[in-house]
């Protein structure tokens, strides 16, 4: 069985990437845009939501934390089902939850609503991610793996990008309900984008747009090299000395910019290639699991950075000192990365490997 597989994906390998894989990378890439697109869409309605309801915008707290909570039930809980029943069925499924529950968060008329909406909308995104990204690792070619799966996870920095110019273009003409109902409904009302940007929104578009850019010129570059920890590494190290000097110029609109997009470029951009290098790392059966595993772990991140930068920010740290503890998650993983071995490499100092656990590439 394991000749068959590793036959078959030697010829895979050796043809030219076709059609129905540039398509389905397409689909995933569009799919994860509208995955991006919701999981960033409540930080941009959030101030106008608050006048609308006659709220404070620290009201909306247990609204982000309830929706990281699904993203991480999501991610952890989710995935193995995909292995078991099938990566494109739960995969339609989470997409069909997340949609829905998006649109129907334009009746939310309290914050308990929406709150169990973005907690149910948060699994069905959690799930979906990782459940895309196995999918392409599964129909790409080995030697383009990376950088195909690196490409579908764009879309989902890119849909958070682009949820900033749609906030901007429509919540002053149609109200925050329009932003919710894009989020469920194609792309085509991205042409309505760019009007009346604010500065917190355009930086944050632009971080994200970075992350982008980055994360397709490192996977290009990732399946080009034998061992690619070293360079997962050196982009870690790099958003780590990146947040430092965000901190020191965060005040200085001259170099605020530029940092900010070298920022996003190795954040970001080093999140969605090391996303690609988990999916790959896993055989096969249990790629789905593997990879939401993984990305549900982060998620735990995601709940705690808030919650230490608010209590830095009561201790009445400096914004430079803040910056400075936000770098050292960074140092400590592009440490422990560079540790990391396939299981090919890790089994050949020992007893024979199991076939079934040799990863099809080298990290």
């Amino acid at each position: 069985m394991h000749n068959q597989i590793a036959s078959f994906r030697a010829a895979l390998d050796a043809r030219p990437v076709s059609r129905y894989q540039w398509l389905l990378l397409l689909l995933l890439a569009l799919l994860l845009v509208t995955d991006g697109y919701d999981a960033q869409v409540l930080g941009y309605v959030v101030p106008a939501l608050a006048q609308d309801w006659g709220l404070e915008k620290a009201a909306f707290g247990p609204v982000f934390s309830a929706n990281l909570l699904g993203l991480t039930l999501g991610s952890l809980a989710v995935t193995p089902l995909a292995d078991r029943f099938g990566v494109r069925r739960i995969l339609l499924a989470c997409v069909l939850i997340y949609a829905s529950l998006t649109v129907m968060m334009v009746f939310a008329d309290s914050l308990n609503s929406l709150m169990v909406a973005r907690f149910i909308c948060g699994i069905g995104m959690g799930g979906a991610m990782p459940s895309a990204m196995a999918l392409m690792s599964e129909y790409s070619p080995p030697r383009l793996r990376t950088l195909m799966v690196t490409l579908a996870a764009c879309g989902f920095s890119f849909g958070g990008a682009a949820g900033g110019f749609v906030a901007a273009g429509f919540i002053d003409s149609f109200g925050w309900q329009a932003v919710f109902l894009a989020g469920g409904v194609t792309p085509s009302l991205l042409l309505e984008s760019g009007l009346g940007l604010n500065e917190a929104n355009l930086v944050t578009s632009m971080f994200l747009f970075a992350g982008t850019l980055g994360a397709i010129c490192m996977a290009w570059f990732a399946d080009r090299l034998k061992r690619k920890v070293r360079l997962l590494s050196a982009v870690l190290a790099g958003a780590a000395l990146c947040t430092l000097l965000l901190g020191l110029n965060h005040d200085n609109p001259r170099y605020l910019v530029a940092f900010v997009f070298a920022a996003g470029f190795c954040i970001i951009g080093g999140q969605l290639t090391l996303n690609a290098f988990a999916s790959n790392f896993y055989p096969a059966h249990v790629r789905a699991t593997g990879t939401g595993w993984a990305l549900g772990v982060g998620r735990f991140g995601s709940i705690l950075g808030p919650l230490f930068g608010s209590l830095l920010l009561a201790m009445h740290i400096p914004v430079q000192q803040i910056f400075f503890f936000c770098a050292i998650p960074a140092v400590i993983a592009a440490l422990l990365i560079i540790q990391v071995r396939s299981p090919s490499e890790a089994s050949s100092a020992g007893a024979g490997p199991a076939p079934e656990l040799q990863a099809p590439l080298k990290p």
